[in-house]
């Protein structure tokens, strides 16, 4: 809950008081003040200023743009995909009102997707960690925003969720846009590889609930669901899980996803369209194709022209 000077606070805020003078004005510390509108979304800026005849650089406070509203209600492609891919890699503070999304530096442009979509100016910041001896450098973007946690926690992202997340319902993620939450989910939480026999391979982690989801949605076979490298953490739903699908298989998720999409992790889309046409071709000629037993109503044709993957739009598909 907010306290009772907060918007006496963003008042002075917009008439270009700092933080130390909302403090001195409302009798309350400047710490607190800094804390509280920080949470909320307001940060720390550069700006010139002219003194004693010479411009230079101060630090003045401001609120970074973003659009608080935007995971308020998940109404199109991109919303379902950001989401999809929070809920495998974002990270949903428990006492704090932000999220944080960390992406490896080659995928920094992704970040600025995301950031684009979210109409945020906000700073992406550079990373470091050093895991078995070696360096690994990445990016990272914090969103102070109450109002994008709480939905993303209303649609079902919650704090500590990697053990506990649950496929979503048709209520959140309405069922024309479900593919596209797929699509996120397996961006930021899966991996696309050509395994020994040279089939492309789809491979997937999460919990058992949200793996069993993904197997229902997509009308697949039930493939046996593996222990994740024999962990053996417990969480409320179980321990971590990952399913994989290989050649007509993968191919046939593949299509199902990216068919139209207009946004996805480029460097997994590059792996894929690179392998994607000899698989198309299998694909079409397997008996699952011709029978139409894998196929939704109203899907017909999948094909690939100069480097992207058509068929026909999502509002084809019946929606929810």
């Amino acid at each position: 809950m907010l306290p009772d000077w907060f918007d006496k606070a963003v008042a002075l805020y917009n008439a270009d008081h700092s933080f130390q003078s909302i403090g001195k004005t409302l009798g309350i510390n400047r710490k607190v003040v800094s804390r509280v509108l920080t949470e909320q979304g307001y940060a720390a800026k550069y700006s010139f200023k002219e003194r004693n005849g010479i411009t230079r650089e101060f630090d003045v406070w401001r609120k970074y743009n973003v659009n608080h509203n935007y995971f308020s209600f998940i109404d199109d492609e991109h919303k379902a995909y950001w989401f999809g891919f929070l809920c495998a890699d974002g990270y949903v503070t428990s006492t704090k009102t932000s999220i944080e999304l960390a992406l490896q530096k080659s995928d920094i442009g992704h970040l600025k997707q995301f950031l684009t979509d979210l109409e945020s100016d906000l700073p992406i910041h550079p990373t470091k960690k050093i895991s078995n001896g070696k360096e690994y450098t990445g990016c990272r973007v914090t969103v102070n925003s109450a109002q994008i946690r709480n939905d993303l926690i209303e649609h079902g992202c919650l704090p500590r969720k990697s053990l506990r997340l649950m496929y979503p319902t048709y209520e959140h993620v309405p069922k024309r846009l479900i593919y596209p939450f797929i699509r996120g989910y397996i961006d930021a939480d899966g991996c696309y590889y050509v395994n020994t026999n040279n089939n492309i391979t789809v491979e997937i982690i999460g919990t058992e609930h949200m793996l069993r989801g993904i197997i229902k949605e997509l009308n697949l076979h039930t493939n046996k669901i593996h222990d994740l490298n024999n962990d053996t953490k417990l969480g409320c739903y179980g321990i971590m899980k990952r399913i994989n699908y290989s050649g007509k298989y993968a191919s046939y998720i593949i299509n199902k996803l990216y068919s139209n999409a207009t946004v996805y992790l480029q460097r997994k889309y590059d792996k894929i369209t690179s392998v994607l046409p000899s698989l198309d071709k299998d694909y079409r000629e397997s008996e699952d194709y011709k029978s139409g037993i894998k196929r939704e109503s109203g899907v017909t044709t999948v094909t690939r022209t100069e480097g992207a993957i058509k068929s026909l739009n999502y509002g084809d598909i019946a929606t929810a």
